[in-house]
């Protein structure tokens, strides 16, 4: 059965939101040692919700599906999402008497490397029965982090018998994600998570390895040596990172990445140019403190794809 109706969102989100507190250090502080803080800001964090807050800072039409609780921080994250323009207003469920999970993320200065500690929510999860099928799956694309696995899974399950392209944010491969990763048509994965999962020496090899039991295209994020995917095919599509100075923070990155190549998909990109155009809007992230302080407009990203990348002759580190 296929949607025929024109959907309400390009992308509709799916998983984890969280507060962010977020500092520079110019030293890494040993145990037992202080160090001082260059920068302190607060902003809206979470895969899922990070990914969606870049959609929306494209310029596309975005609504979230997550929980928070009735704390300040549950209300913190309700404004960010209305101040980027994220569609809240039906899928974000406000738990009475619950802890939203909240972060600190500290940056090493001369990096932008990160090193993050966080309080997990006390909100519970979203049943697959709680979720409005009809709303969730009104959207070009649908985009998953594994927060609410168990509605994740059903939501990319009505989405495969509708014809909806969906995108899966996983960060850990085991026997309860087994089975979204098979639904999925782009999981989307980091490199240690692709590499320990496929017991292969290189990405290239780990994301055909995903690729095969997934039964679409898989794609593994390396960071600074760019993205590398397995298409429908078998064949390998490599995209590097681009360049871009200052690089302040890498928080979030791959959040945005996610979240950009999702809107790339909405708009009816090709796999490479979904990637490039990921690649370019998450470098962009990159250049302020956070997830979302740094998120670029979609001029911002067209002028940096103009621009280019540096491209190396071969996939970095020999894969």
């Amino acid at each position: 059965m296929k949607a025929t109706c024109a959907p309400a969102y390009d992308v509709v989100c799916l998983g984890t939101c969280c507060w962010d507190t977020l500092g520079i250090c110019e030293e890494w502080p040993q145990l037992d040692q202080k160090r001082p803080l260059l920068a302190l800001e607060e902003q809206g964090g979470g895969p899922a919700a990070t990914a969606a807050a870049a959609i929306a800072r494209l310029g596309g039409r975005v609504a979230f599906i997550g929980r928070v609780g009735d704390d300040d921080y549950g209300r913190k994250i309700r404004e960010a999402f209305e101040h980027v323009g994220v569609d809240a207003s039906w899928g974000l469920q406000v738990i009475p008497s619950a802890r939203s999970q909240w972060a600190f993320c500290v940056a090493h200065k001369a990096t932008g490397l990160r090193a993050i500690l966080w309080r997990p929510p006390a909100t519970g999860t979203i049943a697959p029965e709680e979720l409005d099928y009809d709303r969730a799956s009104n959207a070009r694309v649908v985009l998953v982090d594994t927060h609410h696995l168990a509605a994740a899974t059903a939501l990319v399950q009505r989405c495969r018998e509708l014809g909806i392209p969906t995108v899966a944010d996983i960060e850990h491969l085991g026997e309860h994600t087994a089975q979204l990763l098979r639904l999925v048509d782009y999981p989307i994965l980091p490199q240690d998570c692709a590499l320990n999962w496929s017991g292969e020496q290189s990405c290239e090899a780990a994301a055909a390895a995903i690729a095969k039991q997934a039964g679409g295209v898989a794609v593994v994020t390396m960071g600074a040596r760019g993205s590398v995917a397995c298409d429908t095919s078998g064949e390998i599509v490599y995209q590097p990172a681009f360049e871009v100075q200052p690089v302040v923070d890498t928080t979030g990155a791959g959040d945005v990445y996610h979240g950009a190549f999702a809107f790339g998909l909405a708009r009816r990109m090709a796999l490479p140019d979904a990637m490039r155009f990921a690649s370019a809007t998450a470098a962009l992230s990159c250049q302020a403190l956070g997830g979302r302080a740094g998120l670029p407009t979609l001029d911002q990203v067209q002028a940096l794809l103009r621009r280019g990348e540096r491209l190396p002759e071969r996939l970095p580190g020999g894969d």
